[in-house]
């Protein structure tokens, strides 16, 4: 039997958006360029795009590493994560943001042993020298065609059913999951939670907007909820979810 924590990232493991964070930090000029174009741009596009606009303004890598290093990141949910990692729960990231970005703030805040698995957009490094993303799933991949508020690049309910498929294929009955979200993208995952799970839904966010307006989805949820506002009740209560 085991348990795992699975986590989105901005805004539910950190307290910021890291997109917004690292773009609009280094440059105003260039997220208002991002703000004209986000309508017409898939995101991952436009953020990668972005990044080359940064580093043509004469940003180099380390000034993006240093600027994540700053993003704010509570004590309260850096202990949940060290409390996980001494029960050996395994810690997964289900994040549409992408591997430079959580590598950096994790590294810079001394918990990335603590994380066993990060599954998001990929970063790389182009001919060119520059710092690049790309989306999870690919135009040219098989696309994921979900009828959820999944965004193109990646279904991170599809995501979550092949991490509980790789488990059982290794033997492991998944018992309990608890999941910490904050976005409408988090809802595809939250419907394939069960009843001895539990969801951490972030207040006042993209989900639970999402659910005031359409309440009849709220139905779709078998877990049981748990709303936080402020990192501190996360702490509070997913210690006694794993004692349990």
């Amino acid at each position: 039997m085991a348990s795992i924590a699975v986590f989105d990232f901005d805004w539910s493991l950190i307290e910021e958006d890291s997109d917004y964070w690292t773009i609009y930090g280094l440059s105003p000029e260039v997220w208002e360029e991002v703000r004209e174009k986000r309508r017409e741009w898939q995101w991952t596009d436009l953020m990668d795009h972005a990044l080359c606009r940064l580093q043509e303004e004469g940003f180099t890598r380390q000034d993006i590493e240093n600027k994540l290093k700053t993003i704010p990141f509570s004590i309260e949910m850096r202990n949940v994560v060290l409390d996980l990692k001494r029960r050996n729960v395994p810690v997964i990231l289900l994040s549409d943001a992408n591997t430079f970005y959580i590598e950096t703030i994790l590294q810079a805040y001394g918990v990335r042993d603590c994380i066993t698995e990060i599954i998001t957009n990929p970063s790389y490094t182009d001919e060119q020298g520059k710092l690049r993303v790309r989306r999870h799933i690919l135009t040219t991949d098989q696309q994921h065609e979900c009828q959820n508020p999944c965004s193109l690049n990646i279904c991170k309910g599809q995501e979550l059913d092949q991490l509980m498929q790789r488990y059982q294929q290794q033997g492991n009955i998944v018992e309990k999951i608890a999941y910490t979200g904050d976005g409408k993208n988090d809802f595809c995952p939250a419907t394939r939670l069960r009843q001895t799970d539990t969801f951490f839904i972030r207040k006042e966010k993209g989900l639970d907007r999402y659910l005031d307006l359409v309440p009849e989805q709220k139905s779709r949820l078998q877990s049981q909820l748990v709303y936080w506002l402020k990192p501190e009740t996360v702490w509070e209560s997913m210690p006694k979810y794993f004692s349990s």
